[in-house]
């Protein structure tokens, strides 16, 4: 007979991670739901294999009754995702599909998580659709070592229980650590040990006779029913109180490495529980488990369920819409593989082996062969150029074009604007004072112009060459990566904190040039709100005095760069676009916005800008919004509607199409500002 108390447990954690996973701000303690499947690995572990490996042959037994639980359904579920992502998915995307894909087979999603330098908390906002596997692979990954523990426990107690002891304490401290210090080590296998190891203990205080089973660790159960209770029923029921608050939605206030090491222990003294039927505790019910038995199932699909559902309705509805979608396809889909599929497999090895292999293979079919199933082939369809711009091949369409020669044209070159980067800078760049920097020598004129700025300076050099190029003999940007140069009050950007930004500044003011342009976002404290008059303002004081430096060798002073921007870098316009494009949407959901909510994001910026003006004799302003507004500034837009060719590369820089509607006005912005120089 099943143990139905830890079955309850076992389901109570598979909702944790459910609601964890679809609302990870609201049930923000959910991510305890694997902290106690590896405690009760640990623990049925221990219960069933420790006396079991005595030699070589128990090794390999143990090794092969694992992986023949735990890889068919496994194999069948990144076999099904594969497929569905090969239809689905956009080529960038796919290719970062696949390379996860590759790692969750060969059980090292935690590994290839180290090299993408997120935590797990930012890589639940991403289309990461194997980003599950990670715990599967620590689990698997302990597998390695776990016999060799319980060999060493028979042959050598003392010197291996000291040893074992030593290394659970030592993997707690690097747990709590990485909690502290928020290093990222929540995937790492020796920063887990001491959660299995905390369920084997919890074993040892367990009075019971046990057989083996054939569940799985991350879904077994004990074949045989306790004959006696280990602590008062009171006690497991404040245990299982306790555990029970973690569910609570809105309990976010407590440290991770607080509700990691409590949840951890009193998972552990449950375990050691005997739960007696006549007096029940809060997880031996039908409802927890129900959830306990499709736990392992349903872990393995809900992940995917949950990332096809946001890359697919993303914008078209409502996240609560998504998450309900999500529930319920990963609740059908759990259900239907449980009952068809891992049930049928339980103790039969011959079939567990033959499903393992087939889906392994077709698995490797996909990786090996991607083109199979998607179209991996560039088509090259750079002609039909509609501008003399030196960029013109990531821009190049021909408006007699078909409708669906225009979308094909505007996937090929989305993907190509979006992998050439940021920069896609002119021939003939020489560097100068920063690793960011470049200066181009037209001599169409003896007007010298010097832009300094953010990454957005830098990433606005290809309309500044195109408008310049014909009326200036040089042009020299500089750049420093999120520096304001008029910002002297956010700590990143003063000179103890930005030696760069302070020499860089220093090379603006002796230099004698024409024109300076310092474009940047304004995106710091140039946004925030108004409070006192600008007068008292020590943002604009400092500002109006660097201004009055940088116009001792300056003629013109051009103040440009804010446009509007998209509020958040969770999704990057770019590939939504392409997403879009490929699911054949209507792209006017995501392709206008109104000119106030321009005047709502950028208000306060603009009016520090205007102050600014007022108290700069020489001191202009170039509006970069204007050019992706109608006439009438109300409606404003994020992609060519002829082309469909995206403006924004990420939701803060533009693209070079972006740029090709600003080099009109700029062109014509400069040409009378050279005019007026050579007035005076």
């Amino acid at each position: 007979m099943k143990r139905e108390d830890l079955q309850g447990i076992r389901g109570y954690s598979i909702i944790l991670v459910l609601l964890f996973h679809l609302f990870p701000f609201i049930f923000a303690n959910g991510y305890i739901g694997v902290d106690i499947f590896f405690v009760l690995s640990g623990y049925l572990m221990t219960m069933i294999y420790k006396k079991k490996v005595p030699d070589y042959r128990g090794f390999l037994t143990f090794y092969r009754k694992r992986l023949l639980r735990l890889l068919p359904v496994y194999s069948l579920v990144i076999f099904l995702t594969l497929a569905l992502g090969s239809f689905m998915l956009i080529r960038i995307d796919y290719e970062h599909f696949l390379e996860e894909a590759l790692a969750a087979l060969a059980l090292a999603t935690n590994i290839r998580n180290h090299n993408d330098g997120l935590g797990y908390f930012d890589r639940l906002t991403y289309y990461s659709f194997f980003l599950h596997t990670w715990s599967l692979a620590v689990e698997v990954q302990y597998y390695l070592i776990v016999p060799f523990i319980f060999y060493a426990l028979q042959r050598w107690p003392r010197g291996a229980t000291l040893g074992t002891t030593i290394l659970t304490g030592l993997s707690f401290i690097l747990g709590l650590m990485a909690e502290l210090y928020e290093i990222d080590a929540y995937d790492f296998l020796f920063a887990r040990i001491w959660q299995f190891q905390v369920g084997a203990l919890s074993a040892q205080f367990t009075n019971r006779k046990v057989k083996p089973s054939e569940k799985p660790l991350i879904d077994d159960s004990l074949d045989e029913r306790p004959a006696s209770q280990t602590f008062h029923p009171y006690v497991s029921r404040l245990l299982s109180l306790s555990l029970l608050v973690f569910m609570l939605p809105g309990v976010y206030f407590l440290s991770k490495s607080l509700v990691r090491t409590s949840s951890t222990l009193i998972a552990g003294l449950l375990f050691a529980c005997s739960n007696n039927p006549d007096r029940p505790f809060f997880f031996y019910n039908r409802f927890f488990t129900f959830f306990g038995d499709i736990s392992y199932v349903l872990y393995m699909v809900h992940w995917p369920a949950i990332v096809f559902c946001r890359y697919y309705f993303a914008f078209v509805i409502s996240p609560i819409s998504i998450a309900l979608l999500a529930t319920v396809v990963s609740l059908i889909s759990a259900m239907f593989l449980h009952h068809l599929f891992e049930k049928p497999l339980l103790g039969d090895v011959r079939k567990s082996v033959i499903c393992t292999i087939i889906f392994y293979s077709l698995c490797a079919c996909i990786l090996a062969a991607p083109s199979v199933l998607k179209e991996n082939t560039p088509r090259q369809r750079f002609i039909g150029n509609t501008s003399s711009y030196y960029w013109a091949n990531y821009t190049s369409y021909d408006p007699h074009w078909s409708k669906q020669d225009m979308i094909e044209n505007a996937i090929e070159k989305n993907e190509a604007i979006y992998e050439a980067g940021m920069f896609v800078l002119p021939s003939g760049c020489e560097r100068t004072v920063a690793d960011l920097s470049c200066r181009l020598r037209f001599g169409a004129s003896n007007i010298s112009v010097l832009a300094i700025g953010s990454s957005y300076n830098y990433m606005a050099l290809p309309g500044l060459y195109e408008a310049m190029k014909e009326s200036v003999g040089t042009l020299e940007v500089v750049s420093v990566l999120r520096w304001e140069p008029l910002l002297k009050t956010t700590t990143m950007h003063i000179p103890e904190h930005c030696a760069q930004c302070e020499s860089v500044l220093e090379y603006a003011r002796q230099q004698e040039k024409d024109i300076l342009f310092i474009i940047n976002r304004y995106m710091f404290n140039f946004t925030d709100p108004i409070t006192i008059p600008l007068e008292e303002d020590p943002l604009m004081e400092k500002a109006i005095e660097e201004l009055d430096r940088l116009s001792k060798t300056s003629k013109k002073i051009v103040l440009s760069g804010v446009i509007w921007r998209y509020e958040t870098w969770e999704t990057n316009p770019m590939l939504n676009l392409l997403r879009w494009i490929k699911q054949k949407r209507n792209l006017e959901g995501i392709a206008t916005y109104s000119y106030e909510y321009y005047l709502v994001q950028q208000g306060n910026s603009l009016k520090r800008i205007d102050y600014l003006l007022s108290r700069c004799p020489k001191c202009t302003f170039f509006d970069m919004q204007a050019p992706f507004c109608d006439s009438e500034k109300k409606v404003c837009r994020t992609i060519d509607e002829e082309s469909f060719l995206g403006y924004f590369s990420d939701p803060h820089h533009i693209t070079v199409a972006g740029m090709e509607k600003i080099v009109p006005a700029l062109r014509s912005f400069v040409d009378d500002l050279i005019a007026s120089i050579n007035k005076s």
